[in-house]
């Protein structure tokens, strides 16, 4: 983080910089790596046409203009769908869920929860919640949940499909995981969505794939296990 708010302050070819303004960027890059994030940034400039206009504006003519944060946005989603299991939803692009049959309710107990995560909560060493297990058979909604808590709490959505992890080549699995993992971590602060764990996980300790699917399954329980 440190080596990317230097590199996007260079970006401004030594003008003054505000500091909101470089952590904003450097936010908006997280789960890039350096040269990505440098690409995307560049990138993001030219098609904006100024480094100093971070959010979508309105030109003098009428035509909507796209701002910085969202040509990032678009690049980041580009190069995160790329990793495999994995799938990118900007914040922006999800819908207001306000429809959503009993949505109400589950804001409510949102409401209450997301308190857990304030100033205040984490001086009295409140737990955080540990995430909310979504159960019901297919089409019942359960991702449009997941996109009603993302939308709430502001944050990008990833769904995590750990079955697509599975790979014949010797190792590729565990790699898979280990990636996946780590482009999560990067991410800094998203909801995650792990999607149809039951199916991915059902049989590891029994399963003929000498000892794979228990090995992805030690894997994820560990990196769980420190969140």
């Amino acid at each position: 983080p440190g080596t990317a708010r230097r590199n996007v302050a260079m970006g401004y070819d030594n003008q003054n910089v505000k500091p909101d303004y470089i952590a904003t960027v450097t936010h908006g890059l997280l789960g890039l790596s350096m040269a990505q994030a440098e690409a995307a940034y560049a990138q993001a400039i030219a098609e904006a046409g100024s480094p100093f206009e971070l959010h979508d504006w309105t030109a003098g003519d009428g035509s909507h203009k796209k701002g910085i944060l969202t040509h990032i946005s678009k690049k980041r989603s580009e190069v995160i769908r790329k990793i495999e299991g994995l799938k990118f939803i900007p914040n922006e692009q999800i819908p207001d869920m306000h429809a959503f049959a009993g949505v109400d309710n589950y804001v409510s107990f949102l409401t209450k929860r997301s308190l857990c995560y304030t100033e205040i909560a984490r001086e009295l060493n409140v737990t955080k919640p540990r995430g909310v297990a979504l159960l019901g058979p297919p089409g019942t909604g359960k991702t449009e949940v997941a996109k009603a808590t993302a939308k709430y709490m502001g944050l990008d959505l990833v769904v995590f499909d750990i079955s697509s992890m599975f790979n014949s080549h010797v190792g590729q699995s565990e790699k898979n995981m280990r990636k996946a993992l780590a482009t999560i971590d990067a991410l800094h602060s998203c909801v995650l969505l792990v999607d149809e764990i039951d199916k991915a996980f059902s049989g590891a300790l029994n399963a003929n794939d000498s000892g794979v699917s228990s090995r992805i399954l030690g894997l994820f329980l560990s990196w769980m296990s420190s969140r």
